[in-house]
C-alpha cells in the first residue's frame, strides 16, 4: 500500500476431480492469477477507519481439463481468460490490529480461448464485450497485525467464469486461506 494507491496480487492454484456432464471422473487443474491496481476514493481522514479505493485489474484463467483420464492416451483440452476489470475493495479497521476487507472485480473486456471437442473441429480465440463473457471475482479478508510490516490472514476466494461458445463451460473456484502478509 502507498498513501493513495495499493497493488494486489493473487495468485492460485487448484487441482482435483470435477463435476462434468461428459465424464464424471474427468481431472482439472486451474491456475488463477490477478493482478489491481486501485486507488483510494477518499484521501486521508482523521479516524482511518472506512477506506473504499477504486482501480483497473487483469484477471487471468488457465484451466486445464482431461475429460477421460482413464484412457491410455487421453486429449487434455485448454480453456484461458484474461480479463480487463474494474476493481474496487472497501477496507475497515475494527481497531489498530483488527481489519475486515472485501474485494470484488468485474469484467470490462477480455480475450477467452475456449476449444471444442474433435468432432465439431471448432476453437474460439474471442474478444468479449461487457456481458458477452461472465466473470465474477469476490474476496473477503480478515487481518490481525503483529507488526507493521506483517499480517496473519483468513481469507475466502471465490472466482466465477462462464462462457458459451463453442460449448457452454462454468467454472466454479472457491477456497479458504491462511497466511502471513508482508507489507511493503
Amino acid at each position: 500500500m502507498r498513501p493513495g494507491a495499493q497493488q494486489i496480487v493473487d495468485v492460485t492454484y487448484s487441482a482435483g476431480g470435477m463435476r462434468s456432464v461428459v465424464s464424471p471422473r474427468a481431472k482439472s487443474q486451474l491456475f488463477v492469477a490477478n493482478y489491481d491496481y486501485l486507488f483510494k476514493v477518499r484521501r486521508e481522514t482523521a479516524s482511518q477507519t472506512f477506506i473504499p479505493s477504486l482501480g483497473v485489474g487483469l484477471h487471468s484463467l488457465l484451466a486445464s481439463t482431461n475429460y477421460l483420464p482413464n484412457v491410455e492416451l487421453p486429449v487434455t483440452y485448454l480453456t484461458a481468460t484474461a480479463f480487463l476489470t474494474l476493481s474496487g475493495n472497501v477496507l475497515y479497521r475494527l481497531n489498530k490490529r483488527n481489519q475486515v476487507r472485501m474485494q470484488i472485480a468485474l469484467p470490462v473486456a477480455g480475450i477467452v480461448y475456449r476449444p471444442d471437442f474433435e468432432i465439431n473441429g471448432k476453437t474460439l480465440t474471442r474478444l468479449t464485450a461487457p456481458g458477452k463473457g461472465g466473470l465474477f471475482f469476490v474476496k473477503l479478508e480478515y487481518a490481525y497485525t503483529i507488526s507493521r510490516a506483517l499480517d496473519i490472514t483468513a481469507t475466502y476466494q471465490y472466482n466465477y467464469f462462464s462462457f458459451d461458445e463453442p460449448r457452454p463451460i462454468a467454472i466454479l473456484q472457491g477456497g479458504l486461506f491462511f497466511g502471513i502478509r508482508k507489507k511493503f
